[in-house]
């Protein structure tokens, strides 16, 4: 079975994106996505900051913690 980055790797950028925000919303934090995924918790809030953009829409406010 493949890991989970070799999927991410094959897929368009906007699911990329959708997947990343999927994982921080169901587990409330972009760190904890981003160990989910295998990724950086820099590429977690750059997925969700595009996912933002062609969204128009804010999805998450920011603090320090869990997101909500």
């Amino acid at each position: 079975m493949r890991e989970i980055h070799e999927i991410i790797g094959s897929i368009s950028p906007r699911a990329k994106a959708m997947l990343a925000v999927k994982a921080t919303s169901r587990l409330g934090s972009f760190s904890r996505a981003a160990s989910e995924l295998n990724v950086t918790q820099s590429a977690i809030s750059h997925l969700v900051a595009q996912a933002e953009d062609f969204l128009n829409t804010q999805l998450f406010v920011r603090q320090a913690g869990p997101y909500s």
